[in-house]
């Protein structure tokens, strides 16, 4: 996804990094199923997360247009310390490395590269002439080649009527099959009922967009996250930016039975967007503008994490101890968040060539990962066994990417051996603003299904 593609899914300090990435990267890429791959340690990060590849961004740019190579690669190397779910930055150093005459080094990164099952367009991309020159390229632009491939394990589901919802989550009330999907442009709930009629459930939300889905079957709550979105029709005319809440709504009913806010002094601007509700264990809401992880403790929300130990965290998942949260953190990759006030965050280890950078929604089935990755080229959505432990990635596969209706995937939901997710969002063709970017045309988003159990 580029810059705007990460700006317009409004994910706070990691759309502020992509885009200082995509200045640097103007390639594009596609990527597709690899094989399964055994774990590699990943560091442990700061206790906060550092802004200095802010700093190195500028710094190599302008290294990169006075033609001082060197002191590129220098700037390159620093970000991928400070960036290490960055894999576009490989792509970077192999440039840095070519001009430097390194051609060994140049394949070596390159060779990492497209092991993750990614690509970037390197016909047309004029900046990455030099990569096309090198002794040795064939083999790596064949496996772009190979990664360009469709790769679809799924069925499609569902495909909604309306093509203009913009739709951001989905979620299932086990008692009544109904399935739930939220509405970022109308700032509505959508209802499809098991033999398939779709209505509108309750009344939207006057000027905020509905984010994050959760139901709570035992209580009969429906939860949802509300922001103000640029993507929201009549936004600026009835709510301010920054404006978000939790709400909870009967399922029974259609009503807003309560409301949760922001704690008491959280200064900035935010917007909640992700929502997970484990049933009977908890219910979870991540800030992806402001940083910040939340539990719904009593009639209070609750923040878990310390402020800037996790940038612009998406939809957590609840590890099987209940002791843990998976977080993704969209431009910083897969976080393991101790479940208290404080709790400690930790890079959650993983297989070196897993791009686990860009994920937005994220839900865990027996010691599977499931993940909608709206942040790598092309999108896609992966499966990532666990260990026994939980604590690293041992091996993971590509479920659906390069398909021509899967567009933007952004949330899904667990349904007994199936796995749920919205396909063809219409986030990839909005700009920053909300608006259609030229030569775009909304098309109705769809559910795709895969069978969780085929994958094992």
């Amino acid at each position: 996804m580029d810059g705007a593609g990460f700006l317009n899914r409004a994910r706070g300090a990691g759309a502020a990094l992509a885009v200082a990435v995509a200045a640097l990267v103007s390639c594009a890429g596609r990527d597709a199923a690899p094989p399964a791959h055994e774990a590699a340690a990943m560091p442990e990060p700061r206790s906060a997360l550092s802004s200095d590849w802010r700093a190195e961004s500028d710094a190599a740019r302008k290294a990169r247009e006075a033609g001082d190579w060197a002191a590129y690669r220098a700037h390159v190397v620093r970000l991928r310390e400070l960036l290490p779910e960055q894999p576009e930055l490989l792509v970077r150093l192999a440039v840095a490395e070519a001009r430097l005459g390194r051609n060994d080094a140049a394949l070596a990164a390159l060779r990492d590269y497209v092991a993750m099952g990614l690509v970037f367009d390197l016909d047309r991309d004029p900046d990455l002439a030099v990569l096309r020159a090198l002794p040795g390229i064939a083999p790596i632009a064949r496996r772009l080649a190979q990664n360009a491939e469709q790769v679809g394990h799924v069925s499609v589901a569902l495909r909604l009527r309306e093509p203009d919802l913009l739709v951001e989550d989905v979620t299932v009330d086990p008692a009544t099959r109904v399935r739930y999907l939220s509405s970022v442009r109308k700032g509505k709930i959508v209802a499809v009922d098991p033999d398939g009629t779709q209505r509108d459930f309750g009344a939207p939300f006057p000027g905020l967009s509905v984010l994050g889905l959760g139901v709570d079957g035992a209580r009969r709550r429906l939860f949802a996250s509300v922001a103000a979105m640029p993507q929201r029709e009549g936004r600026a005319n009835d709510a301010g930016a920054g404006a978000t809440a939790l709400v909870a709504i009967d399922l029974d009913t259609a009503k807003v039975v309560a409301r949760y806010e922001l704690p008491a002094g959280e200064a900035g601007e935010h917007a909640f967007a992700d929502v997970s509700v484990a049933e009977g264990r908890g219910v979870f809401v991540a800030d992806g503008l402001g940083g910040g992880v939340y539990e719904l403790t009593g009639e209070r929300l609750v923040r878990l994490d310390v402020p800037g130990t996790i940038r612009s965290p998406q939809t957590p998942a609840l590890a099987a101890d209940g002791r843990r949260l998976y977080v993704p953190d969209y431009a910083y990759g897969l976080r393991v968040l101790e479940r208290a006030p404080g709790g400690r965050v930790t890079s959650l280890e993983h297989p070196k060539d897993l791009a686990a950078n860009g994920i937005d929604g994220l839900y865990l089935a027996g010691d599977t990962l499931f993940g909608m990755q709206n942040g790598t080229k092309p999108p896609r959505v992966i499966a990532m066994r666990l260990d026994p432990s939980g604590a690293r990635i041992v091996r993971w596969s590509v479920i659906e990417a390069s398909t021509p209706t899967l567009g933007d995937p952004t949330h899904g939901v667990i349904l007994g051996d199936e796995l749920l997710f919205i396909a063809n969002s219409g986030w990839d063709v909005l700009d920053d603003d909300g608006a259609l970017r030229p030569g775009k045309a909304f098309t109705p988003a769809e559910l795709h299904s895969a069978c969780i159990h085929c994958m094992r």
